[in-house]
């Protein structure tokens, strides 16, 4: 396996440790504002699963008091059981009849949640435009040899799309990995070959990539003109 792999693989190991950390810190706080002083690996099933289940309808973000994505809740859920395994606590959240009720609150949650509009990922990254990379296509590419932090490359984007004047605040960091995944799919390359350049580690992470290209569509709209003529 080449080393970049590797280290690509440690790292995404070491932010899901740090992910499960984080995660299981928000429900001892909320265990803490119940009078209770257990660990989460302590509390029996039956206890564990009723706090669960509150926990999952009514946790907040600390920083705005807003609820939480769908894909946040199943986040929730999915560094507990990741936890409690690690802890040996002998008790599946996602499988055992003990904790029922915990998933049919977050079905629930979820459900609630997506009809509010949440889930929809209105700020999530977006892929740069053909029409912007062919009119920006002639300014001089540079490069960075030295590692860049997360915050950094956000602020390099910014500033990238402001001074390309492309005014559009959801062109990211993710921007460009986003433009090249998008763009081998489209190309009809492989999916295993595309994994290998983009360390996914299953196919199915790269159909998420598939969109309908501008081109394709226009495709698809001479084809539907066609057989409609055809059919008359």
């Amino acid at each position: 396996m080449c080393l970049w792999r590797i280290s690509s693989q440690n790292k995404k190991t070491k932010a899901l440790k740090r992910k499960t950390l984080q995660n299981v810190a928000v429900l001892q706080q909320f265990l803490a504002s119940k009078n209770e002083e257990r660990k989460l690996e302590e509390i029996p099933p039956e206890e564990l699963n009723e706090y669960l289940s509150e926990f999952i309808i009514t946790v907040r973000t600390k920083d705005k008091q807003e609820e939480y994505e769908p894909s946040s809740l199943r986040g929730f859920i999915a560094s507990f059981e990741r936890y409690l395994k690690k802890e040996n606590y002998g008790h599946s959240i996602i499988k055992d009849l003990q904790f029922e009720k915990t998933r049919k609150a977050l079905s629930s949650k979820q459900k609630d949640l997506k009809r509010k509009g949440k889930g929809n990922k209105p700020n999530a990254s977006v892929a740069i435009s053909e029409d912007d990379i062919q009119t920006r296509s002639t300014k001089k590419p540079w490069f960075k040899q030295s590692p860049v932090g997360v915050n950094k490359l956000n602020s390099i984007m910014k500033v990238m799309s402001e001074k390309a004047e492309l005014n559009k605040p959801r062109l990211k960091n993710h921007s460009g990995r986003k433009t090249m995944m998008q763009t081998l799919v489209n190309e009809e390359i492989p999916p295993t070959d595309i994994i290998q350049l983009s360390g996914h580690r299953n196919l199915q992470s790269v159909n998420n990539y598939a969109t309908v290209s501008e081109k394709q569509q226009m495709k698809m709209s001479r084809d539907a003109c066609i057989y409609h003529w055809n059919c008359f």
